[in-house]
Formats: structure tokens, sequence, C-alpha cells
């Protein structure tokens, strides 16, 4: 009889920090080239201050002429409140609610695949009891994603006139929802075939299943990309 293959947990860890670190890699950059003016703190920092400054100096000509603003907002508040959206906060709820999506629906809800089912079916004991644990660490991913954004979303809302952005937000959540699908479906379903999505059909269909998911990926990352850099009204 065919005895069931079983990882040692050494193979599992170096599987999983193998994984997030290439998935690290190929989010941080992509959100880098979305969001690069967001996370070039020194160029918004000191294109800000100048504008800050250049008002300033208005006001002050404005008032040494004995011209009133004739507005309770002064120009300085008014750059305070163009302050933009941090976007990398979109992203990362995005990326979290991937994981959450893909998680709870693919993994529990279906059970079409699990961590590693790939390469370690479920049917034996072992390998289902593996692949459980191995789920909670990538849910616990995927919540940190989200818990990250929260935190940065808080950090940005505390400042005085947030510049909110409900189509920024809705974008970006595409975004990083679609950068999940795209890293989940090139590393783990091509690269690496940990798993696939759906791997209860015959294994030849695999592949339309994968391509499916790829595609989705993609559909939601370009959508949110022209909700983002569609110019508010």
């Amino acid at each position: 009889m065919h005895e069931s293959k079983t990882m040692d947990t050494a193979t599992q860890w170096a599987l999983f920090l193998g994984i997030l670190t290439l998935a690290s890699w190929l989010v941080g950059g992509l959100a880098a080239v979305i969001g690069n003016v967001e996370l070039d703190p020194h160029r918004q920092k000191s294109g800000r201050i100048s504008d800050v400054r250049s008002e300033r100096h208005r006001v002050h000509l404005r008032h040494r002429d004995g011209i009133d603003p004739g507005d309770p907002m002064t120009a300085v508040t008014r750059v305070a409140a163009r302050l933009a959206f941090p976007r990398s906060s979109g992203v990362l709820f995005g990326l979290g609610l991937g994981g959450f999506f893909d998680g709870i629906v693919f993994h529990q809800l279906l059970q079409w695949h699990h961590m590693f089912s790939g390469w370690y079916p479920a049917p034996s004991v072992e390998n289902l009891q593996s692949n459980t644990f191995w789920d909670g660490v990538f849910h616990s991913a995927t919540y940190l994603f989200f818990l990250a954004g929260l935190l940065i979303l808080w950090r940005h809302a505390r400042r005085p006139h947030f510049g909110w952005s409900t189509r920024e937000l809705i974008g970006t959540i595409l975004i990083g929802f679609g950068l999940f699908n795209l890293v989940e479906g090139l590393v783990s379903h091509q690269l690496l075939g940990i798993h696939h999505v759906n791997e209860t059909v015959d294994r030849s269909l695999w592949i339309y299943w994968d391509i499916g998911f790829l595609a989705w990926g993609a559909i939601m990352l370009a959508a949110g990309w022209m909700i983002v850099r569609e110019k508010e009204l």
C-alpha cells in the first residue's frame, strides 16, 4: 500500500518563511509603485512644508497690507486639509480581506484546498492536522495585514483636516485584494505548487481554476488602479 507523504516541522517552517519572504518582495515592490507618492515621506514632507511656508508668507503679506483673509479657515489650514489619504492602509486592508476570503471560503467552507495540500494531501490525519495548523498561520498573517492597515489609517485620521476619500479607500482595497490574488496565484499555485484553487476536481482541470483566480485578481487590480487614478471632482 502506498504510504502518504508527510512533512516534518523544519520543512514546514522553511517553506512558510520562504513563501513569506518572496511574497513580501513582490507585494512591497508593487505597493511602492502604486503608492510611490505616499511611500516617499521625505519628498511628501518637503513639498508640504514648502507649501505651508509659502501660504504663511502670503497670509502675512495680506495682514500686513490690512487685507482680511475673509475666511475663518486660513490658507495654512486649507493646505492641511489637502493632506493625502493614506493609500497604503487601503492596500493592506485589501491584502487582509483577500486572505480572509481565501482562507474562510476556499480553505474552510468549500474545503477546496489547504495551505500545503498540493504537496501533502489532506486525506491522512497527520497531513490534515499539519495543513490545519498552517491554515491558522496563514489566517494570522492576513489578520496582521488588516491590523497594520487599521493602525496606519488611525494614525493619519488623528491629524487635523484629514483628507478622507471614499474613492481612494475603495480603489486601494481593490488593489490590495487583487495583489493578494496575483501573488498567491503566481507564487503558491504556479511557482511552488503548494496548493491549487480547486483540488476537488480532476487534476487536469486545476490549471483552469488557477487561471481564473489570476484573472479575477488582475481585474480587481486594474479596477482599483483606475478608481484611484481618477481625479476627484
